[in-house]
């Protein structure tokens, strides 16, 4: 990031997910401050997650916290981020993806025209990304299995003051009652406020509700809401 004579103020790295893996401030610019991830993405720094206008994200697992609001539209799941990073590696830019599942047969067909010059020129092309590609992901490989050896610690699930627990992505409501209260934008009768129950990654595990919209109150609660509770953690 540079101020407005182009000067350098903030400089990151980020992994493939997103998460910051480590910044730097120059001189005389530690009191920097840079919220922006990915793309269309708000670091949250009381949550830890990075705010994505309709949803959270979470880096650590690369997956959304809620479900996509245009459901099925979007993919079978309801969760995912984006694909690429885990199923297509390219770390030298050089690579195509459609070439990978190719390579065995364009490898068995060059079988018959090795001796040719430009045969020749050509599998060497394709040996090299071949080897550039099976690095790649046998570094991804090794990296899947330690995250999977990694410490499973979980939250416990989010409990209100009451005792009832509320799982993450609960619809809760409130009612806002005009009178007593005073009229106020967007309505100017009572009305409901809408609320997502949400939970911060371990180890933090604390639970919140976050609120999505207001409805007039001839709407009603939408269906299987339940009324807003402080929560106990």
């Amino acid at each position: 990031m540079t101020d407005s004579e182009g000067k350098l103020i903030w400089r990151g790295r980020y992994d493939a997910w997103g998460g910051l893996i480590r910044e730097r401030h120059p001189k005389n610019t530690a009191g920097t401050h840079q919220p922006f991830r990915l793309q269309n993405q708000y670091f949250d720094e009381e949550t830890g997650l990075h705010y994505n206008f309709l949803r959270y994200y979470e880096p650590m697992t690369g997956r959304f916290t809620t479900q996509d609001p245009i459901g099925l539209q979007g993919g079978m799941n309801l969760y995912r981020f984006e694909g690429t990073v885990q199923n297509q590696i390219d770390p030298l830019g050089l690579f195509a993806p459609a070439l990978a599942p190719a390579v065995p047969w364009i490898l068995e067909g060059l079988a018959y025209v090795g001796t040719a010059v430009a045969g020749i020129l050509i599998a060497a092309g394709i040996m090299d990304a071949k080897e550039e590609h099976d690095k790649a992901r046998s570094s991804a490989q090794s990296k899947s299995e330690n995250t999977s050896k990694c410490d499973k610690k979980q939250c416990p699930p989010c409990k209100t003051v009451s005792g009832k627990i509320v799982p993450v992505g609960t619809i809760g409501y409130r009612l806002d009652q005009v009178p007593p209260s005073k009229p106020h934008y967007p309505h100017l009768g009572s009305h409901y406020h809408i609320f997502e129950a949400h939970q911060s990654p371990f180890p933090k595990c604390r639970c919140f509700w976050h609120e999505t919209q207001t409805i007039d109150v001839s709407v009603g609660p939408p269906a299987g809401a339940i009324p807003v509770e402080y929560f106990a953690i």
